[in-house]
């Protein structure tokens, strides 16, 4: 289950700048906003997910 949670909010990250990419103009699919995006995304969604699996530690 928190894989899943954890791919979701990879989507909504890299959604969400590609959208800002979109209204900056940035065309180019290795441009720096689109590259910051994955990177965040990636960043984010992994320390959702080790602190997703750490609670699930905890409760048992």
């Amino acid at each position: 289950m928190s894989i899943i949670i954890a791919f979701l909010v990879f989507l909504v990250i890299v959604f969400i700048f590609r959208i800002l990419a979109d209204f900056t103009g940035e065309k180019s699919p290795v441009g720096p906003i689109k590259i910051a995006s994955w990177l965040c995304g990636s960043i984010v969604a992994f320390k959702i997910f080790e602190i997703i699996n750490d609670e699930d530690d905890v409760e048992k």
